[in-house]
């Protein structure tokens, strides 16, 4: 379909169901088929897969976002209007382009949706920053033997892109979004991404390499008075999501020499295939925004060195799940390099006077913080503490020793002169502008076994990690 254009001769009205998308009931049938309490199963029946096609059926608004105690997941309830009036309990909606299943419809008045949103859908998407009152879009999933008018949109968010500009002409906008650099490689000139669940053609791509990329849409006045694009202002946020296809073909050029042999869960040791290491790592820059917006990042150092993966945070970035991430596919012996200056600021000395390790690796004393913890040894516990040490504010007196984290001193020149994992933390915080302290662990296969080169590919690129080698970070802060 053009960009921008809309399906139905006739824009949906806040919260009115679009009838020339969706089949319409009347209210007898609606009644009938509305459950009045859940189904045998609940959250933990399993679920048939949905698609969606991008085509906006109707404009619904926030009521509230209600925190649940204890974790970080929320109740997210709206005024969807007749677009859920057949909905039943279980069944899928899309809000913002975010897949959600409705639940407590034995609670609700008549217009009502009700959805759990996980921690990571909160972190994902732009849901996490809706407030009462701001309009979402919203979708029904398609009926069988439904119209495919869109593009095929399964609900699944990639990440939060940023609008950058809006350039007005005589019958249409452009409108340009800024997006992180890892998705860049999946978007085409004249190719489908859906924005806020609305399925839209790419006008023009930034250049490969190109800080920060970018893309844009052309959307006319109806795609803008029919859903809540044409409210965007310049910095507001909006979901991705990136076509299918192309997000299953870098997955397997991923896979690309590497031998089957190899596997990621079985531990078995393949020596890693470095002549073809370039054709499957990441640039360091993307690493680097990674960093940036508080991701995660596997970095391998030389075959004839350690012949290791860590996965690498910043320690200000820390949270519970980051760190839970980190803990549950690594040896567990979680370690945060930071600069010989601020070890000395929070009165972290050597673990001993005499180090022994065969590379130099330089353990301060372990430590944990002082205060906001339990045992020291959860990773909400350890979350708080590489987060204090990450704080310029923070004081020798924030921090006991010892503890259950362990500081390690990177040397002052850096990569170039130590290119170990240590080092590399330090200079990616660094190059992301943060504090200069990281995070960092050990990647492990299930049997405890190291992962190797290939095996490491894969984790990342399962776990949508950018990967990079000290080698190639090496150059990066060369040319900086």
């Amino acid at each position: 379909m053009p960009a921008g254009s809309y399906a139905g001769t006739k824009a949906p009205r806040h919260g009115e169901y679009s009838k020339n998308t969706y089949s319409y009931t009347d209210e007898q049938t609606i009644a009938a088929r509305r459950p009045q309490r859940r189904r045998p199963g609940g959250h933990g029946e399993k679920r048939k897969a949905y698609m969606f096609t991008g085509i906006i059926g109707a404009l619904g608004t926030v009521e509230s976002i209600t925190p649940i105690e204890g974790s970080d997941a929320a109740y997210l309830t709206l005024n969807a209007g007749d677009i859920v009036a057949d909905l039943e309990h279980g069944g899928s909606l899309a809000v913002n382009g975010v897949c959600l299943t409705a639940i407590d419809l034995d609670q609700l008045q008549p217009g009502q949706f009700r959805a759990y949103a996980m921690g990571e859908t909160l972190r994902r998407t732009n849901l996490g920053n809706l407030n009462p009152g701001d309009t979402v879009n919203l979708e029904r999933c398609l009926p069988a033997g439904g119209r495919l008018d869109g593009h095929v949109v399964q609900g699944h968010v990639d990440a939060v892109g940023t609008l950058a500009s809006v350039t007005a002409h005589e019958a249409w906008s452009t409108l340009r979004f800024n997006l992180p650099t890892e998705l860049a490689p999946l978007l085409a000139e004249k190719g489908s991404i859906a924005v806020s669940g609305v399925s839209l053609t790419v006008t023009a791509v930034s250049a490969p390499g190109e800080t920060p990329a970018w893309f844009e849409v052309g959307l006319i006045p109806e795609t803008l008075k029919a859903t809540n694009l044409g409210a965007l202002k310049v910095g507001d946020s909006v979901n991705l999501e990136t076509d299918a296809l192309a997000k299953y073909v870098q997955r397997l050029t991923a896979f690309a020499g590497v031998p089957q042999a190899d596997s990621a869960h079985s531990g078995e040791q393949v020596a890693p295939r470095r002549a073809d290491a370039a054709s499957v790592l990441d640039s360091v820059q993307t690493a680097v925004d990674a960093i940036a917006a508080g991701r995660a990042v596997v970095v391998v150092d030389d075959e004839d060195r350690e012949n290791e993966g860590d996965i690498i945070f910043a320690a200000e970035h820390a949270t519970p799940e980051l760190m839970g991430f980190m803990i549950r596919y690594t040896s567990g012996v979680v370690c945060a390099p930071l600069s010989n200056k601020r070890a000395d600021e929070m009165k972290l000395p050597p673990m001993v006077t005499n180090n022994e390790d065969p590379k130099g690796t330089a353990y301060t004393v372990s430590c944990d913080a002082a205060s906001g913890v339990s045992t020291g040894i959860s990773a909400a516990d350890r979350a708080r503490t590489v987060q204090i040490l990450a704080d310029a504010s923070s004081t020798p007196a924030d921090i006991t020793r010892p503890g259950h984290i362990f500081p390690l001193r990177a040397v002052d020149g850096g990569v170039a002169e130590r290119p170990g994992h240590t080092e590399a933390a330090v200079e990616l915080s660094l190059a992301a502008g943060l504090s200069g302290v990281g995070v960092i662990a050990e990647v492990v296969h299930d049997d405890g076994s190291m992962m190797r080169f290939d095996a490491l590919r894969a984790f990342a690129t399962e776990h949508n990690l950018p990967m990079i080698s000290i080698e190639d970070l090496i150059k990066y802060v060369a040319k900086a």
